[in-house]
């Protein structure tokens, strides 16, 4: 279940779609016979927790891959305070704030 993709595909693009349906896609550019790449879109979530999982799917501008994979989709990082303000080499600072997620 693979989409090949021609190297001066010019249609290409990374679909990322929400269980509610709703989608939005980005260019995607070929890195080689294996990889493509695309940036994660801006996508306003008011009221949608820290982290979201959608189904990300590639296309050449004519097929969709048959089978999306899923992609969490992070809010991001809020930096509320850091403690202490400064300090020597080696000083432990503890930064607070919300929406920190371990990433693999």
């Amino acid at each position: 279940h693979f989409v090949t993709m021609a190297a001066n595909a010019t249609a290409a693009a990374c679909l990322f779609e929400r269980t509610s349906g709703e989608q939005r896609s980005t260019a995607a550019t070929k890195v080689d016979d294996s990889r493509v790449s695309c940036l994660v879109p801006e996508w306003a979530r008011p009221g949608v927790p820290g982290a979201e999982l959608v189904a990300l799917s590639v296309t050449d501008g004519f097929q969709f891959s048959p089978d999306a994979l899923n992609f969490t989709f992070l809010q991001d990082p809020i930096v509320t305070s850091v403690s202490p303000a400064a300090g020597i080499i080696g000083t432990t600072v503890t930064v607070r704030g919300a929406n920190f997620f371990a990433l693999p």
